[in-house]
């Protein structure tokens, strides 16, 4: 966080406990960044993250390993 995020194009996916300090850092920097993040309206930092909106959220569809790689090609012994 103490690496200037200024005319930055990222991408970040972080713990959620950590949220809060990645859109500060985002509305301080004015970076563009590509977040990951819960659609949690009752959380504090929500209205935060809707004012940093850009353009339109995705929504990401609902599946139970979507965070996990793919199985490799490789067979195992």
């Amino acid at each position: 966080m103490s690496f200037p995020w200024v005319g930055l194009r990222l991408y970040a996916f972080p713990p959620f406990s950590f949220l809060p300090k990645v859109l500060e850092k985002i509305a301080q920097d004015g970076a563009e960044v590509a977040l990951i993040a819960p659609y949690w309206p009752q959380r504090p930092w929500f209205p935060l993250l809707l004012s940093l909106l850009v353009d339109f959220p995705r929504v990401l569809p609902c599946q139970r390993d979507i965070l996990m790689q793919p199985m490799s090609q490789q067979t195992h012994p």
